[in-house]
């Protein structure tokens, strides 16, 4: 069964028309029993989780982070790797940079991680075949998560032959491969008010999307089962991540942080 783990939603500011209430409605509708919210700040994280649990729909928190210039996919798996999110966005937020591999490293645990093929440029060395590079770095990324996958999507032209690159080569580097359609937009109708708010993103007065921008809709999983039907790897893959990400929180309890009385000469 395929679980949506790219929708974005208008927290990610200038980024997505999608209102979370609007999301909730279409997955109950869809009856879509599992959901990954992928932003690029945790702000409707709690929005997200309490909407989805009050529906009974297993809520997966991700964030979307630049690491070197290479965007990453990133899932609690569980309350700690939702706490180590939190970090590595008040990491970013605060110092208005990239992270680094070291700030991954330190704040790994409990987190599941998706290099996106289409983002990503440690997949794309492999594509433009630069493949010591690849090696280089997909070896630096195993060695800090556990759970590491390849995201491939099929929004755009040439998709086909960058899924068959990676099917080739996945069982020489170990690599888990999992489907991916990122949704911007609800409705096939709204790209041209998703346009609209790409110009004011970058105070223009016309904006020329990428190619496969005008596929960030959200699709049915009936869609998405046809779209990938070549590929059903892909599809259990996103139901495999879904069951290893169980983020449960606790409300009602105070956490407060903890300081140390040692004071520095």
């Amino acid at each position: 069964m395929y679980i949506p783990l790219g929708i974005r939603s208008d927290y990610s500011l200038l980024q997505s028309l999608i209102k979370i209430p609007e999301l909730i409605d279409v997955l109950k509708s869809n009856s879509i029993t599992a959901c990954g919210l992928l932003d690029d700040n945790l702000f409707g994280s709690m929005n997200f989780y309490n909407s989805c649990v009050s529906n009974n729909i297993k809520p997966i928190i991700g964030l979307k982070v630049k690491v070197n210039d290479y965007y990453i996919y990133l899932y609690a798996k569980n309350y700690d790797g939702y706490v180590n999110l939190m970090k590595l966005s008040t990491i970013r937020k605060s110092s208005k940079s990239d992270l680094n591999i070291d700030a991954l490293y330190k704040y790994r645990s409990g987190v599941l991680a998706i290099l996106p093929a289409s983002e990503n440029e440690t997949c794309k060395l492999y594509l433009n075949g630069k493949v010591n590079y690849f090696e280089e770095e997909i070896n630096k990324y195993q060695n800090i998560f556990e759970e590491l996958y390849i995201g491939l999507d099929l929004q755009g032209s040439g998709k086909h032959n960058v899924i068959s690159e990676f099917y080739c080569i996945k069982n020489k580097y170990n690599l888990k491969l999992v489907g991916l359609h990122r949704v911007n937009y609800m409705k096939d109708s709204e790209f041209e008010a998703f346009k609209l708010l790409r110009c004011v993103d970058m105070n223009c007065n016309s904006y020329t999307p990428i190619s496969s921008e005008e596929f960030w809709n959200y699709a049915s999983r009936e869609d998405l089962m046809k779209e990938f039907n070549r590929y059903p790897e892909l599809i259990n893959a996103t139901s495999e991540v879904a069951k290893k990400c169980n983020l449960e929180i606790e409300f009602g309890k105070y956490k407060l942080p903890s300081y140390s009385d040692e004071i520095e000469n």
